[in-house]
């Protein structure tokens, strides 16, 4: 019997938690860099900060986080933040 389908199904379930683990990490990195400022990162780093905000605003009081996570989200699945820092710096290994 083949597992081959039942494999293929429990990676992408392992595929799309790993996406929403990027996004809740992506979201704190943003957020910890605002608490840096007037430090910055490196070129790439600023580069996804900035694009991220365009989509999630940065956290001055409690609220719910899904919708900013479901966006990020969304900017990873779309591979936005990889071609924008692609762009700049070069391909990314």
């Amino acid at each position: 019997v083949s597992m081959g389908v039942t494999a293929g199904l429990k990676l992408q379930t392992v595929i799309e938690n790993t996406k929403n683990c990027l996004a809740i990490e992506l979201l704190c990195a943003c957020q910890a860099l605002e608490f840096q400022r007037p430090l910055r990162g490196s070129r790439a780093v600023e580069l996804v900060h900035q694009h991220v905000r365009k989509k999630v605003k940065p956290l001055t009081e409690d609220r719910v986080l899904s919708e900013d996570i479901k966006n990020i989200y969304e900017l990873i699945s779309k591979e936005e933040l990889t071609l924008l820092v692609e762009e700049r710096i070069g391909e990314l290994h």
